[in-house]
């Protein structure tokens, strides 16, 4: 059974970046992954959003992710080790930061992650869940 815990959610004032990165690993993509993550903005309202995805505090993608027709998925590979792993999402977007943390245990199949930035009248957040299989976006 896969666990996944939520760490928390943060806001603070900062300013936003002008220059637009297209979304990247930075990390090598391995030959032989066990984990996929797939990363998206789903918000009409804050398009472009930078994001900056950490596994095991250690930059893996980055990058400013356009809406699009919110079927603008991103897809990047890891080999992680068997055992519990920290995925953070962290934008810098409207002048604020909007982080979410989640506690990913991988085992030795192949397992996927979905996170996705959103936005509603509360504010703006990221959505994180870890699936056996790979996902199918409608």
């Amino acid at each position: 059974m896969k666990s996944i815990v939520f760490l928390g959610i943060a806001a603070l004032g900062l300013s936003a970046c002008a220059d637009l990165e297209a979304p990247h690993q930075v990390i090598a993509a391995p030959a032989n992954p066990n984990f996929t993550l797939f990363v998206s903005n789903q918000s009409f309202e804050m398009t472009p959003v930078d994001i900056s995805v950490y596994v095991d505090d250690k930059l893996a993608v980055v990058g400013d992710f356009e809406v699009g027709s919110q079927h603008s998925w991103f897809d990047f590979d890891f080999q992680l080790g068997a055992g519990v792993h920290q995925v953070r999402g962290v934008t810098k977007q409207g002048r604020r930061i909007v982080s979410l943390t989640s506690m990913v245990e991988v085992s030795d199949d192949h397992d996927f992650g979905v996170l996705t930035f959103w936005t509603d009248r509360e504010g703006a957040e990221f959505h994180f869940v870890l699936q056996d299989e790979e996902p199918v976006f409608e």
